[in-house]
């Protein structure tokens, strides 16, 4: 027929992990497209398998196929600026700078760090809560660039701490990767030095 057909997937952040064309003009047999997944560069979510015909007019005719692709997602290398003890101590209204790389878990002991290539394509958001679990400020993450393309898909989170006595005290920060869907998959802190879970999120001190 005269049109073109296309194959894509796409991870739940949006980024189009495969793409490939098959021209129907010159294709008497019926069309099969098989693909298998690989590579370290999916969060966990959905999977998207687009087929969408076209013609010279554009797009016609869509597809879609989803599946669930379940992994832990953690975050390495967390760092405070100007805080380099265990605990952190800050004052109310204080900036609060915080980098960390976002990757899957492959085993217990191995993270695999998600592109750099698309670094800007994903969001995350630190959430800071209270003792007792309640998230009290959520800010999104910028990506950082880097000149290094096989290094690790790096985020800094800046905000400020808010100027409420109710805060003072002992407060936790954790991670979160938000899909296209808007849902939300909660990261692991992972200590790169022991190639080892934390046993609790990382916590710091509000005076």
């Amino acid at each position: 027929g005269d049109f073109t057909l296309d194959f894509l997937v796409v991870d739940s952040s949006g980024v189009v992990q495969h793409e490939e064309s098959v021209d129907g003009r010159s294709n008497a047999k019926s069309i099969t497209f098989d693909h298998t997944l690989s590579g370290n560069d999916f969060p966990s979510g959905d999977v998207t398998f687009v087929f969408q015909a076209k013609n010279d007019k554009g797009v016609h005719t869509r597809a879609t196929k989803q599946y669930v692709l379940e992994q832990q997602m953690v975050a390495a290398g967390i760092a405070f600026e100007g805080h380099p003890e265990d605990q952190p101590k800050y004052k109310l209204g204080d900036e609060l700078v915080v980098t960390m790389q976002a990757g899957t878990l492959k085993d217990l002991h191995t993270v695999s760090g998600l592109s750099q290539e698309h670094a800007r394509d994903r969001k995350f958001v630190m959430d800071l809560q209270t003792p007792q679990g309640t998230t009290f400020h959520t800010v999104y993450g910028n990506a950082v660039d880097s000149s290094d393309p096989s290094a690790p898909a790096t985020y800094t989170f800046t905000t400020s701490i808010p100027t409420t006595v109710d805060f003072i005290g002992t407060s936790t920060v954790s991670f979160r990767f938000v899909s296209t869907q808007n849902t939300f998959v909660k990261l692991l802190p992972f200590d790169s030095a022991s190639s080892e879970l934390y046993d609790d999120a990382s916590a710091i001190r509000i005076a």
